[in-house]
């Protein structure tokens, strides 16, 4: 995909940094493309969330409008769980996101 540094940007959401599959694959899209990489970790909210417990304080939308400022105007691609993958397009939507600019991949354990 074209985009230049700091364009996109990579929230990947894991309880723990041993689970982060990848890390040096993405960290080299980091290094020599410029994506922006976020790491979310820690567990679970006790609310329908695709936030960790820790950042269960702010809401959804707002957290990733921080995360990602430009998230309203951006194509948004979601990839997990059923629940999860729900909340985060939920997000995006009251972010600003459009419909037409969601694209979500789900899957269940």
């Amino acid at each position: 995909m074209p985009y230049g540094p700091g364009q996109a940007t990579l929230v990947y959401r894991v309880r723990c940094e041993a689970e982060i599959a990848f890390r040096g694959e993405l960290e080299w899209y980091a290094a020599h493309r410029g994506v922006r990489l976020v790491f979310l970790t820690g567990g679970r909210a006790d609310r329908v969330s695709w936030l960790p417990a820790h950042y269960a304080g702010h809401s959804d939308a707002d957290a990733l409008r921080q995360i990602a400022p430009y998230v309203a105007r951006s194509h948004v691609f979601i990839c997990g769980p059923d629940a999860w993958a729900s909340a985060a397009r939920d997000a995006a939507r009251a972010a600003g996101t459009p419909a037409g600019r969601l694209h979500t991949e789900q899957f269940s354990w």
